[in-house]
């Protein structure tokens, strides 16, 4: 139980050491803080005078415009199946409204590539969708992928260069937050080739207490015991048979991928 414990502290100090680094977004508690800087999700957005799609439009805004949050309306409208509050905000020494469902929960940039990000109702498998967008930031031309949230509540984003990997450009990374035991705290990236932006792999990390774990890493060419031109896909699965004596199981598997451009499913790369 000792070792459990100081799991949870460490993590817990790291989460207050990089509290300013990293930023948690929660599918329920949807909220844009005043007196902070936003980026715009969507893309010609009417920056209007009043709280209402029916006032006069100020000004129409490119994606990724920043804005400051003034305050949070008590007005609310329905987009992408979700009811939005309105926010007051700032442009360029303007003052006017916008829904929040045009505002990028968070923003992420590496190169030329700028990461935006909100949320859909998904209303065949139930939940959210992540809409993650991927803007050119030069001409900011921009693509879509949809990402479901079944597999999590709480969840930060990441961006990286291609870490070594020749073949694409850069990547977009979901980080899962477990919030308590049995839930997963893996992940999923997302590969960038310059045209098209792709579901890549995703992995999980697992405990139950300190009687059980399952830890999986992606491994690439750039990391520690990467490999020229592979992603290393490594599994850890791990248990506690004796609390007396500490006494525990560990098996780690390892596999070997080369990317072709479409999601990598491991387990029917292990079967062939």
């Amino acid at each position: 139980m000792r070792n459990y414990v100081l799991l949870i502290a460490l993590s817990l100090f790291l989460l207050d050491v990089y509290a300013q680094e990293v930023k948690y977004i929660e599918t329920e508690n949807i909220q844009f803080q005043p007196n902070e800087t936003f980026y715009l999700f969507g893309n010609d957005v009417k920056f209007r005078a009043e709280p209402s799609t029916e006032s006069d439009v100020i000004e129409v805004l490119k994606i990724n415009s920043r804005v400051t949050v003034l305050s949070e309306e008590n007005s609310t409208y329905d987009y992408n199946g979700i009811s939005w509050k309105w926010y007051k905000v700032s442009y360029k020494n303007k003052v006017g409204y916008i829904i929040g469902g045009l505002l990028s929960l968070d923003q992420k940039a590496v190169g030329d590539s700028i990461y935006l990000i909100s949320f859909k109702q998904n209303t065949l498998e139930g939940g959210y969708d992540l809409l993650i967008r991927l803007v050119n930031k030069k001409t900011l031309e921009y693509i879509e992928l949809p990402y479901n949230l079944r597999d999590t509540d709480i969840f930060s984003i990441d961006v990286y260069d291609n870490k070594g990997l020749s073949s694409i450009k850069d990547m977009f990374l979901i980080d899962f937050m477990a919030e308590a035991c049995g839930v997963d705290g893996g992940g999923c990236y997302f590969f960038n080739d310059g045209e098209s932006l792709t579901k890549a792999i995703q992995f999980s990390r697992m405990v139950d207490g300190d009687l059980y774990w399952q830890y999986e890493k992606v491994v690439f060419p750039r990391d520690h015991g990467g490999i020229k031109d592979k992603i290393l896909f490594v599994s850890e699965h791990g248990e506690t048979l004796n609390e007396d004596t500490n006494y525990k199981k560990v098996i780690t598997e390892s596999i070997e991928f080369t990317w072709k451009g479409k999601f990598l499913e491991i387990k029917n790369e292990e079967s062939e």
